[in-house]
């Protein structure tokens, strides 16, 4: 193993966007609604790179919109991103106060330093064997995924804020099983 291309490798993954892990995550499936819902709600994943313009798209096909609920699911891969999303979102609600979008920020759920750290090294690494030794570039692959997995298991278990015309401030939830319950127009 050469350290000194894994370290090279490192910077193509360091600066990942969180939209990139939300996808390879899998992070959706953390998300869990009631069957009831299901067919209800129009849910749509973000991160704070994508976050204005989905926004926009989710917000004109909301308006239209009387059969559904819009509800915009943010994620945030780190401490700076949470405060950032969180304060996206209250602005957008303090500017829209009659929006029909529900925001479920899942930014108390983040990941550690350790986590990306780990991810972005079995990246990397797995980039390296890519054609040297492909069983190991599948195993350091499996490994950076294990990062994630681990990452959607806390999300779906951890807490969430959820963020409306009816809640500006935020409702906080604690538990996967009351996902359902912000889904209630007031």
């Amino acid at each position: 193993m050469d350290s000194n291309k894994i370290e090279t490798l490192k910077k193509n993954y360091e600066n990942t966007p969180t939209s990139t892990l939300i996808t390879e995550g899998r992070l959706a499936d953390a998300i869990e609604l009631p069957d009831s819902l299901k067919k209800r709600c129009i849910v749509t994943n973000v991160g704070i790179s994508d976050f204005e313009k989905t926004v926009r798209m989710t917000a004109s096909k909301a308006e239209d919109d009387i059969f559904h609920l819009y509800c915009i699911v943010t994620f945030s891969k780190d401490d700076k991103e949470s405060v950032a999303i969180a304060q996206k979102i209250k602005e957008y609600i303090k500017l829209n106060p009659k929006t029909n979008l529900i925001f479920i920020d899942c930014g108390k759920s983040t990941l550690s330093t350790q986590d990306i750290d780990d991810w972005v090294t079995n990246k990397a690494t797995s980039s390296f064997y890519t054609g040297k030794d492909n069983s190991q570039a599948l195993q350091y692959s499996t490994y950076a995924q294990e990062v994630l997995s681990k990452w959607r298991t806390r999300i779906k278990n951890g807490h969430f804020m959820v963020y409306s015309s009816a809640y500006p401030s935020g409702d906080p939830k604690a538990t996967s099983n009351g996902r359902g319950d912000f889904c209630n127009r007031p």
